[in-house]
């Protein structure tokens, strides 16, 4: 067979106007063939261009990088137990190689006077400082206010003295920690995922590898803490070394983004030249440098201040590099492309903003004024390291999206906030103000006596700000929507008011004209498409479009948009990673068509109903969270207004073919049956007019009165989905039955057929008080059938409950131990019922008060037995049987049922007895899921037996029926 992507999807319906013009006459490549009476397309699209950063998927690259991956995150785990696992402490001054010995170069001002600049240290607690690492490593080992013994040696002199460890202050610590797991976290997990979401382009690459090397940035001196193993001080090293790599890999991206730059496409080997004075560089500067200190430990010399001089040296002509080539990328830009160079622009100032303020202008102005009202070194630090975790979400956020949302929005629209949404928190930041300058003016003061011993005005003010905030907070909120937010308050109440003039609508037609006129208004698409399912022959019609080359459109039922549609349950961008897997010719029609958002339209059983197409926006700002949510709202609400058409159509329908049939039958001069549209009685033929109300007769079922001689049909009982129900008199052994007909409008229905037929095998196999008997079934010559039912006069439960409302717990209780010994009966036996509900369950008064409850209406039962199962199976794998509300988690997602099913349905009707009303309410399919996924409110009456009883997950419910009857029995009035 073809491959089916191969088929052609889309189709212009005839007939096609010549004079109009089309998508195939804009090609002038192509000549479209006619097949059966329709034009289709069939590449009728000149290639798209070839993405220019997109790699060819490789096997060694992933697993290169990868390991990168993996080596960065232990290389930040080795790190972290440097920074974390010991006691730290500070001697309170500083030493300095001299090329033979430590001296010290500067001392706290609040250390002890004993120790003087210039003096020589020879040893810290007895043992000699020869080496570099020694004294820093000694005070990784000592913890604060620990003693510590100093030789040193002043003007020819050796002193010996005890001092006390500093401890480290608290802002050097929250700046060890920040730069020590949070900034390096956050350059490892957003480059990590960022390559994951897509890992053969080749920008997301590189800024993947550059946040995996920039993550493992440190200072030389952690490696002390290696100084006894080598093996650590090895991977330590290498990871030092790796993180150096990060300056040309930046370039390399600033060179690709937004697109390669002329230059880069003029003279490509630039993109491998670019490492070149890298590894010319720092690799044999370390290497000489080693060499060079022959005969002395590597960490020494790794030590020395003059590597860490030696990286920043090559880090600098780089980044000057990096800015001049984002200069003229920008230059070089489309409109699209400047917007996302905007973003990262914007982004990477505020991420350095106060390191140029704390680092570059406070030391001069602390200098110059000797102010002491500045901040200290250490939180001057943490304030210029803080922001930098905002750089790797920029970068992710402006390369990854296609399509970003202009800075001048953001900013203006985070002021807009700033100003205008956060004035409402003032009526809960007042009140604690309030608390917090009593402390600060009278410190001495108990929390107990700010709260509950203050002055009659603070209370006064309290409850005046918090009931203001109460009462008027919806006011305020819609008075700065409307003030502040006017185009997104215009949107919200143009697409709201929608929804409920959807619900008028008498067509699918006049839908998409208002839906796309109304879209057009709301949110100013460069276009709306709007395609629904033509029930005539399946495939998806163009019902309404706002431009031109898109008339008479159809997408065939099998198109691969169509079923890539069906999976999604929410608003789709185009292009984006969802949207990778469409064959060619989809997005080749999708970038035709300028689509920008598709919007599903699911049915209650999840099948596709249709969807929507927009256009970008004219103001080119993406489509927010809000809109897509505003739209999916809507959607659904089209899903329920087309399925309402689709039932009234088919009422028409049945209609029109009834009186067909019916016709036929009269010239036939059978006796067919005749009933009282107001009473429901029966009568033959040749009757016009009730006997008991005057009213006439009207024929309703091509159907005999008396069925097989034997049956004979006395008054209509009810109706449901598959059929009428009838009083009948069995004129064979004289007794009354209930005689179940098939609907007219299912006659010739072979499924419909099998499902009745399976109904009667089903029930027929059920012996219970609590199950309505079948005796009988038979099949009718104008291709109908009917089942011949033990007669119970009563009424249904629904109409009971809808009678008395909610129910006392032991009436609860006397009804669903029978409904229950019943379903536990049919579960004996091998049978799932799948429809329990109040309608399928029959209520009588029998002798002397008795109550008698039984279960009916087996028609989409399932036998449990494998082998009788698959041959009686009438069902396809995935379909949706049951009633919305009613059913259970795993029967609304298409799942097998089983037992506990059938409980779940038991414990909503056990719910809705005692409570008046559903345990479930929503709209749609997808609501259903949601609502049935969140917990049970603990207050709720019952709240543990129903939390078990209509558990999402079968595991967790009740394992039979007699199991749940019992915990139903135990419950008690007080648990209420």
């Amino acid at each position: 067979m073809p491959d089916q992507e191969d088929k052609p999807t889309i189709q212009f319906a005839e007939p096609v106007d010549d004079s109009l013009p089309t998508a195939n006459q804009d090609s002038p490549e192509t000549d479209p063939t006619k097949i059966n009476s329709v034009e289709r397309f069939e590449n009728t699209y000149s290639p798209a261009a070839r993405d220019e950063n997109a790699l060819r998927p490789s096997r060694l690259r992933f697993g290169l990088i990868c390991l990168l991956f993996i080596f960065t995150s232990g290389w930040l785990v080795l790190n972290n137990f440097n920074l974390f696992s010991q006691n730290s402490s500070l001697p309170g001054w500083y030493a300095a190689w001299s090329g033979e010995h430590y001296s010290i170069v500067w001392i706290d001002p609040n250390f002890d006077g004993r120790v003087r600049v210039g003096d020589e240290v020879l040893s810290l607690n007895g043992q000699a400082i020869d080496k570099r690492y020694k004294y820093r490593l000694l005070f990784r080992q000592l913890g604060a206010g620990e003693m510590y013994s100093l030789q040193m040696r002043r003007e020819g002199q050796i002193y010996g003295i005890e001092l006390a460890a500093k401890p480290i202050a608290f802002e050097f610590m929250l700046n060890t920690i920040f730069l020590g797991i949070v900034t390096p976290a956050v350059f490892f997990l957003t480059g990590l995922f960022a390559f994951l979401f897509k890992r053969d382009d080749r920008l997301i690459v590189l800024i993947a590898v550059s946040f995996s090397l920039i993550a493992m940035s440190t200072s030389p001196l952690h490696m002390v803490a290696y100084a006894e193993a080598p093996l650590l001080a090895l991977i330590w090293q290498i990871g030092y070394f790796l993180e150096l790599f990060g300056a040309p890999v930046l370039l390399h991206f600033f060179l690709l983004f937004p697109k390669p730059s002329p230059f880069v496409r003029r003279f490509p080997l630039i993109q491998v030249l670019i490492y070149l004075p890298f590894l010319l560089y720092v690799v044999p500067t370390e290497i000489a440098q080693q060499l060079a200190y022959n005969g002395i430990s590597i960490f020494d010399i790794f030590i020395d201040w003059q590597i860490l001089i030696l990286g920043d040296f090559i880090y600098a002509p780089y980044l000057v590099l990096n800015l001049i080539v984002l200069i003229l990328n920008y230059r070089n830009a489309d409109e699209h492309g400047k917007r996302r160079m905007r973003v990262l622009m914007a982004g990477v100032p505020f991420a350095v903003a106060p390191f140029i303020l704390t680092d570059l202008i406070l030391p001069p102005v602390e200098w110059i004024l000797e102010s002491q009202f500045l901040p200290s070194a250490g939180w001057r630090s943490f304030a210029a390291n803080i922001t930098t975790v905002v750089a790797p979400p920029i970068f992710a956020y402006a390369v990854i999206r296609h399509r970003v949302i202009p800075i001048s929005f953001i900013i203006r629209r985070g002021l807009q906030y700033i100003f205008a949404k956060n004035g409402l928190l003032l009526l809960v930041v007042v009140p604690v103000t309030g608390i917090v300058w009593n402390i600060a003016v009278d410190p001495d003061r108990t929390l107990s006596d700010l709260i509950f011993r203050n002055s009659p005005g603070f209370y006064l003010f309290v409850v005046l700000a918090v009931g203001f905030g109460l009462l008027l907070r919806f006011r305020l909120s819609v008075w700065i929507d409307r003030r502040f937010f006017r185009e997104q308050y215009d949107q919200e109440r143009l697409l709201g008011g929608l929804v409920e003039k959807v619900k008028d609508s008498d067509s699918m037609l006049k839908i998409s004209r208002l839906v796309s006129s109304q879209i057009q208004m709301a949110l100013h698409p460069s276009n709306v498409h709007f395609f629904y399912e033509d029930k005539s022959d399946s495939d998806f019609s163009l019902g309404y479009v706002t431009s031109e080359n898109s008339e008479n459109m159809k997408l065939a039922a099998d198109s691969p948009l169509l079923r890539f549609m069906q999976q999604e349950h929410k608003s789709v961008e185009f292009p984006s990673r969802e949207t990778d897997g469409l064959p060619f010719r989809e997005k080749a029609w999708l970038k035709q068509v300028a689509a920008n958002l598709l919007v599903p339209i699911h049915g209650t059983d999840g099948k596709l109903a249709g969807f929507f197409s927009l256009g970008e926006k004219l103001s080119e700002i993406p489509y927010t969270g809000r809109d897509k949510g505003l739209l999916e709202t809507l959607a659904n609400q089209i899903a329920l207004v087309q399925e309402n058409l689709t039932l009234k159509d088919k009422v028409r329908r049945e209609q029109t073919i009834k009186a067909q049939v019916l016709s036929r039958f009269e010239e036939g001069n059978i006796n067919l049956l005749k009933e009282c549209p107001a009473c429901g009685k029966c009568y033959d033929r040749e009757v016009n007019h009730c006997d008991d109300d005057g009213v006439g007769l009207t024929l309703t079922l091509p159907v005999m009165r008396t069925l097989e001689d034997r049956y004979r049909l006395e008054r209509l009982i009810g109706k449901g989905g598959m059929g009428s129900v009838y009083e009948a008199s069995d004129l064979r052994i004289s007794r009354k039955v209930a005689v179940k007909i098939l609907s007219g409008s299912m006659f010739g229905n072979r499924e419909a057929l099998r499902r009745f037929e399976r109904e009667a095998q089903t029930a027929g196999r059920l012996q219970h008080p609590n199950i309505v008997t079948v005796f009988d079934y038979g099949v009718l010559s104008t291709e109908g059938a009917f089942l011949v039912l033990e007669l119970i006069r009563g009424e249904s439960l629904a109409d009971v409950q809808i009678r008395k409302g909610k129910s006392g717990l032991s009436t609860v209780k006397s009804w669903f131990t029978q409904i229950l010994d019943g379903v536990n009966a049919a579960h004996q036996a091998g049978v799932i019922h799948r429809d329990l509900k109040p309608d399928n369950v029959l209520v009588s008064n029998e002798d002397l008060g008795a109550v008698r409850l039984c279960v009916l209406d087996f028609g989409i039962a399932r036998l449990h037995s494998a082998k009788i199962a698959t041959e009686q199976s009438v069902t396809m794998p995935g379909t949706i049987l049951g009633t919305f509300g009613y059913m259970s988690p795993e029967q609304l997602r298409g799942e097998r049922a089983d037992k506990r099913s059938d409980l779940f349905s038991v414990a909503v009707m056990i719910y809705e007895a005692l409570h008046g009303t559903k345990p479930f309410q929503a709209r749609s399919y997808h609501e259903f899921l949601k609502v049935m996924s969140s917990p049970i409110p603990t207050g709720a009456a019952f709240a543990e037996f129903f939390v078990r009883g209509l558990a999402f997950d079968r595991d967790a419910r009740f394992a039979s029926a007699s199991e749940l009857k019992d915990s139903l029995l135990n419950l008690q009035e007080d648990e209420r």
